[in-house]
């Protein structure tokens, strides 16, 4: 149930988790991978699920923020493919990272 909780915790304290905010998926490059993104004037979420059962790499094109990942705290910082503008974020096996960046 902790896990249960804390998933309700960060809802609660995240207005892009409101109803009505409206999603859209965002390229991965990656078929086995999900990114889906919601937004507000002041924050960004950007879910990431991985359908495979090995570990993949989703190239994104974000640059707007640092990237938190709610679940563990960790900062995700992208790096920039050599021959395009993609980010670089990795999505673990058989799980989902949510990652959110807070607009400077």
């Amino acid at each position: 149930f902790n896990s249960l909780e804390q998933l309700e915790s960060i809802r609660a304290s995240h207005p892009v988790f409101a109803p009505e905010i409206p999603a859209h998926t965002l390229e991965t490059w990656e078929k086995s991978l999900l990114a889906l993104v919601r937004e507000t004037s002041e924050e960004k979420l950007i879910c990431i699920y991985n359908f495979s059962d090995q570990d993949k790499v989703a190239w994104i094109n974000e640059q707007d923020g640092t990237y938190t990942d709610l679940l563990t705290g960790v900062q995700r910082f992208t790096q920039p493919k050599e021959d395009t503008a993609r980010f670089q974020v990795v999505s673990s096996y058989f799980s989902h990272i949510i990652i959110f960046s807070a607009y400077q």
